[in-house]
């Protein structure tokens, strides 16, 4: 922290070792003890390192080289290969997996600085993936279809299919999307509990092809297009959601919002074609959670609504320009809750924090516009709102190029709703679709019977007391 010249605090960062990885707080320097404490690791070092907009943790060895032979580079590869593994699988048994290194790195030293200590910028970049040797290439049509979904999922290019998955960078939610790409694309139901039991392509495939017919995911389950106005049930999620606002009404603890700043000229009209565009594309933006009043249950149902639209234009900025009051803004933005009967559960402001006369004339390189989003969590999530950001800025390039919708294949089509308007935009909340017949297939016993399991009371509770 370091004070400005108006008296505020700035926050410059930490000075200690702790990163955040997959949402977890991990201590570098708990990780460092654990390795140091194998015996055949004299010194080492933790550092993060980003890939592809992930974080991955890299162990650094030292003294580790001295114990290989020498007698050829093929042997001394060899040993280094047995020397992580072997370090892989006793750091498994002292820490969770998600502190666990994705690479590691043997050096004879490390470097250091003229002070002594560990010069975190000398040391080399580690190479996160896999090895395509010959041995390694898929040899059936099942193999080479679940090694293009590793690729696409960990973002890799060399990649054997004797690789561990989790060894690649791999954790359990990326496994979430593997299963979830397979079930798209081969038809089979992959338990998650299956990825981390064979962990490579090959074993994988093993199992899919012993198993795959059990847990072939059902013809039956298809999503059809619901009709208009009709309700359907909220999901576990909504439902927790929506009964934390029946306690608390107009809270804004679940609300996800997002602050831009945007230089340059900002077509308005074009703005507005491409966010009702994702309006019309995501039934979850049209979605409102309601109370069926006709009977006497309490859960509440998603009503999704044909008709939403937007009218945005830029808006003068509010007082003076500056940091503090910009954030105040942001604050006050982030803190207004929303009517969860009342769709869209989302809203965008355009502030003009430039002194433009027409707020909405995109011809001046002079703009500069800052963009309030808020969507509430009953309906998005971190994952939702990169996607609604990516599009966004898809659309917004191809309108203004007077190009095709590059999405336009998604939209209303009259016979199936694919996996992506309502449910594939919050998969990550709602989990199990909400399919016509869903509760007549095993899946659905399946999960139920790990929930049961999972909160079955170790013994019976004593009474009378």
């Amino acid at each position: 922290m370091r004070y400005l010249a108006d008296g505020s605090l700035e926050f410059l960062g930490r000075i200690d070792q702790q990163v955040k990885i997959r949402g977890f707080r991990v201590e570098l320097g708990e990780i460092e003890a654990a390795l140091t404490s194998l015996p055949w690791v004299s010194n080492c070092v933790v550092a993060v390192q980003d890939k592809n907009k992930q974080k991955y943790l890299v162990a650094y060895l030292e003294g580790t080289q001295s114990q290989k032979d020498s007698a050829s580079e093929k042997e001394e590869q060899s040993q280094q290969d047995a020397l992580i593994q072997r370090t892989r699988s006793q750091l498994s048994r002292l820490l969770p997996d998600y502190m666990q290194p994705a690479a590691y790195v043997l050096l004879d030293t490390l470097p250091v600085t003229r002070n002594g200590k560990v010069d975190r910028k000398a040391l080399p970049a580690a190479s996160i993936g896999g090895q395509a040797t010959v041995d390694g290439k898929p040899s059936t049509e099942l193999e080479a279809e679940l090694f293009s979904i590793w690729q696409a999922v960990l973002n890799i290019d060399e990649l054997g299919i004797h690789d561990n998955f989790f060894e690649l960078g791999g954790h359990s939610l990326l496994a979430t999307q593997v299963t979830s790409r397979m079930r798209k694309k081969l038809g089979y139901e992959l338990p998650i509990r299956e990825m981390f039991a064979s962990p490579t392509i090959a074993q994988c495939a093993a199992w899919l092809a012993e198993h795959g017919q059990q847990h072939a995911a059902s013809a039956q389950a298809v999503m059809v297009k619901r009709a208009a106005g009709e309700t359907t049930p909220a999901t576990y999620a909504q439902r927790r959601l929506w009964l934390l606002e029946q306690l608390s009404p107009g809270s804004s603890a679940y609300l996800i919002p997002a602050a831009l700043r945007i230089r340059g000229p900002l077509d308005m009209p074009c703005v507005n074609k491409v966010v009702n565009a994702l309006i019309a594309r995501h039934e979850t933006l049209r979605t409102a959670i309601v109370k069926d009043d006709a009977n006497d249950e309490v859960l509440p149902h998603q009503q999704v609504f044909d008709n939403v639209r937007l009218d945005l234009q830029r808006e003068a900025y509010p007082g003076e320009v500056n940091p503090k009051a910009i954030q105040q803004l942001i604050d006050d933005e982030a803190g207004k809750s929303f009517d969860l009967s009342q769709a869209p559960l989302m809203r965008m402001r355009f502030l003009a924090l430039d002194k433009a006369n027409n707020l909405n004339e995109a011809s001046s390189a002079e703009q500069d516009t800052l963009l309030l989003l808020t969507m509430h969590h009953i309906i998005s999530d971190g994952w939702s709102m990169s996607v609604f950001i990516k599009e966004f800025t898809g659309l917004y390039e191809a309108f203004r190029h007077q190009r095709e919708n590059p999405f336009q294949s998604w939209l209303f089509n009259t016979e199936i709703m694919p996996v992506g308007s309502s449910d594939g935009w919050t998969k990550p909340i709602c989990k199990l679709p909400w399919i016509s017949g869903w509760n007549k297939f095993p899946i659905k016993t399946r999960y139920c019977n790990c929930r049961r399991i999972s909160l079955a009371p170790t013994r019976p509770l004593r009474q009378g007391h």
